[in-house]
């Protein structure tokens, strides 16, 4: 139970202060910035949203527009918070297609500092999911500019961010739930198979 929460019943509130763009298929992850806590959340802004933020930041319960070089926007990415406390977003979809490129935020105000990773996956990825275990990034499936699911994991070093090695997975999939279990394997589960249809089978990583 916490001071403003004495009675440990499940809370859900709303923010007064809206996000700074209206935003679906983004990603966000944990950020600490000098100001204190708080996230970053990067993309999902859709066809026609001219003059609206790529990213923005959330500290306490403000959003402002967080300003990220010339970063493209991109759907469908992943946003992940890593051990040295950068954010790293990888994939996902721009106007140009899918991609195989990575984005490390390393969370500063009032802008932020970004390098971009131009090969950070094996193959270009938009739907896919992104676990960290120890500290490895276990980054699987997705589809590639074309639209083929892909039935692989690619395993990022989670200090260079180089890919340690790209593993097979049994079932191309998109879409799919990924969870670290206290054990530190990573559950994949469902999706949309390369048929179209959704998928009933799950998938287990082993670090």
């Amino acid at each position: 139970n916490s001071p403003n929460n004495p009675s440990g019943a499940v809370m859900l509130s709303t923010i007064a202060s809206p996000m700074a763009a209206p935003r679906v298929n983004h990603a966000g992850a944990a950020a600490a910035f000098p100001d204190g806590a708080g996230a970053i959340i990067f993309g999902g802004l859709q066809p026609g949203a001219t003059g609206m933020p790529v990213a923005e930041r959330m500290v306490g319960q403000a959003f402002t527009a967080y300003d990220v070089g010339a970063e493209e926007n991109r759907i469908n990415a992943t946003a992940t918070t890593m051990p040295n406390g950068d954010v790293l977003i990888l994939g996902g979809k721009t106007a140009s297609g899918a991609q195989a490129s990575g984005i490390v935020i390393t969370p500063s105000a009032p802008s932020a500092t970004v390098t971009d990773l131009p090969n950070a996956l094996s193959v270009a990825r938009e739907g896919h999911t992104a676990s960290l275990t120890g500290t490895d990034l276990v980054v699987c499936g997705g589809a590639d500019a074309t639209g083929t699911l892909q039935a692989s994991c690619d395993i990022l070093d989670g200090t260079s961010y180089a890919i340690k090695s790209t593993v097979p997975l049994a079932n191309a999939r998109r879409g799919a739930s990924s969870e670290v279990m206290e054990t530190g394997l990573v559950v994949i589960a469902g999706g949309i198979g390369s048929d179209g249809a959704p998928l009933a089978s799950m998938e287990i990583y082993t670090p």
